[in-house]
């Protein structure tokens, strides 16, 4: 094959030798290259999503956008636990990508909703914060213990393509579990620092305006 494509060189015609691993190269590279423009749309839409919604239902965009921040985080860390373990990049693991968007997504909306909930009950942001981890986060690592555990058993099926599979839908829990309980908290305590007016600080701007009425 080689000698055909050296004899054919200099033409009109240019000839290059493939094979299947050739083939396969280039379907990978295709597929890496769309998988990564499919995850940043999909982080940016979510993002925009949960910016516009936590608007109404909790009356802060930006507790929404500070939801959406630890996904990329995740992804990161699953892609670097990939290499870790091991697990190649094929058709069926990148679609599966897809899944850590929306696992990561799911566990720090429960977080933020509950911290937003404990907030209107007259919490402060300490206390919000440890009922939304102690709480929720509780709930969560024992719905991420049970379905890590399940998954965990195709790492003992024969076939490779099972094997990465549960691999990559464990890494997919395990960090956005992680992620939502200690990443989390801190991005939020950092923005209530500059967008959240503590009840203490109401509170005590309320009497001082009574005392001047006086």
């Amino acid at each position: 094959m080689r000698t055909v494509a050296a004899a054919g060189d200099g033409g009109p015609v240019t000839a290059t030798a493939v094979g299947a691993g050739t083939l396969n190269a280039a379907e990978l590279s295709i597929i890496a290259d769309n998988i990564l423009q499919t995850l940043v749309l999909a982080l940016v839409a979510v993002g925009v999503l949960l910016t516009v919604i936590y608007r109404f239902v909790a009356g802060s965009a930006t507790l929404g956008t500070v939801t959406a921040v630890p996904i990329v985080v995740v992804t990161a860390l699953v892609v670097g636990g990939m290499w870790l373990f091991g697990v190649p990049l094929t058709l069926l693991t990148a679609l599966l990508l897809s899944l850590v968007i929306g696992l990561g997504i799911d566990y720090n909306i429960h977080i933020s909703d509950r911290f937003a909930q404990e907030l209107e009950r007259g919490r402060t942001v300490q206390g919000a914060l440890l009922e939304a981890t102690t709480g929720t986060g509780g709930a969560l690592l024992g719905s991420t213990l049970t379905s890590a555990g399940a998954f965990s058993a195709l790492l003992l099926h024969p076939h490779p393509q099972f094997q990465s599979f549960g691999t990559l839908v464990v890494l997919a829990m395990v960090t956005s579990f992680v992620v939502a309980v200690f990443v989390l908290p801190s991005l939020i305590t950092v923005w209530a620092r500059f967008f959240h007016a503590a009840p203490a600080d109401a509170d005590r701007a309320t009497a001082s305006a009574v005392s001047q009425d006086d």
